[in-house]
């Protein structure tokens, strides 16, 4: 609306003036619009509510915010000073959202001289026509551990062509013809392993050099793209904070993978809001965008992350292209401190049942 003064009536004007007024009329009504909407997505993430319909929104949060800035800008200019208030609120909403995944961590003190794995994780996408080529691919990066999602009977076949099971003789293997199935591949030796409930997923505990560990747990929740997925997505990310929260103990843990979320989806938000740390975050990529690769649409967000505790730290994050994928995969390095304690606590709150297996090797 234009709260103007001495408004000359629409009626009365003539030629490229009524036009401009008309203008402006349209420029009202859509930007009320928009404003309205960007005030119940940031409403929702302050109440922490996970609706299906917002859910995209949410993720998008700092494209869908941006345009607020030329709202401000036009409101000011044109003295329509109901929106300019209205749109500074939210302008400065869209600082705060924003401003942490910008923040690059400073490496702890303890990072110099302490055991490093490289893990790669990988959506490789379930219907993909070159697993020859994925495999090649994953294999030149000569990781510690592959994170493999959306793995299927051909994508294991293609591994095996390939030889990867004498490099990587230790693994957890999921093959399934939806987007549900998931590997681990592994240089590693396992000392435990166990399986996330909800995800039905792999978590691994690595033994590395010097005595130390690691757990690993691979992640691929179904999208919240309907009331049903919603609430499994929920349980997914719910089931992931109490594992880091309590069933890995003191370790150090690494919780990778595509986690079809970004960081502005209250569900994942609260992961964040803990001890745990974005890999692409920590060494200032964290406004990088992983989803989706393809050549006729930009990329828009960020679904593909590693998410590391307090007694680990990542020191360096590459994304890469797989052939035949929607989604970047990415390298991270991982920083591990000594473990007071090694174990897995257990109590109450535990989730898994963890057991204690020799080290499986593929021949």
């Amino acid at each position: 609306m234009n709260w103007r003064r001495n408004r000359i009536p629409r009626s009365e004007l003539r030629g490229w003036k009524r036009v401009g007024s008309e203008l402006g009329a349209f420029w009202d009504v859509g930007t009320w619009g928009y404003l309205v909407l960007i005030a119940v997505v940031a409403v929702s993430r302050l109440a922490d509510a996970s609706v299906p319909v917002l859910q995209p929104l949410q993720a998008g949060l700092p494209i869908l915010f941006a345009p607020v800035w030329l709202v401000l800008v036009v409101a000011a200019v044109t003295k329509r000073w109901l929106q300019v208030p209205v749109a500074l609120v939210l302008a400065v909403t869209f600082i705060g959202s924003v401003s942490p995944a910008r923040q690059k961590v400073a490496a702890p003190y303890w990072v110099a001289g302490v055991p490093t794995v490289t893990v790669v994780s990988a959506n490789v996408y379930f219907a993909n026509t070159r697993p020859d080529d994925v495999v090649q691919t994953l294999l030149a990066r000569d990781a510690d551990v592959m994170v493999v999602l959306e793995f299927t009977d051909a994508l294991a076949d293609a591994f095996n062509r390939a030889g990867a099971t004498g490099l990587y003789p230790y693994s957890e293997v999921k093959a399934r013809q939806d987007p549900g199935g998931i590997a681990i591949y592994s240089k590693l030796a396992f000392d435990q392993n166990t399986e996330l409930t909800e995800l039905k997923s792999p978590a691994v505990r690595l033994s590395l050099p010097g005595g130390e560990f690691l757990w690993l747990a691979g992640v691929h929740p179904f999208p919240p793209t309907s009331d049903n997925e919603e609430k499994r997505w929920a349980r997914s990310l719910k089931d992931l904070r109490r594992f880091a929260n309590g069933s890995a103990g003191d370790d150090p843990l690494a919780l990778v993978g595509d986690f079809n979320a970004t960081r502005w989806q209250p569900g994942f938000g609260t992961l964040l809001a803990g001890s745990m740390i974005d890999a692409h975050e920590a060494v200032g990529k964290g406004l990088t965008r992983s989803w989706p690769v393809a050549s006729s649409v930009p990329r828009l967000v960020r679904l593909d992350h590693a998410l590391i505790n307090e007694r680990a730290f990542p020191t360096a994050v590459q994304d890469f292209t797989v052939p035949g994928s929607d989604h970047l995969a990415f390298e991270v390095t991982i920083a591990t401190k000594a473990t007071q304690a090694p174990g897995v606590a257990s109590g109450e709150d535990s989730i898994v049942t963890t057991t204690t297996k020799k080290p499986k090797k593929r021949k």
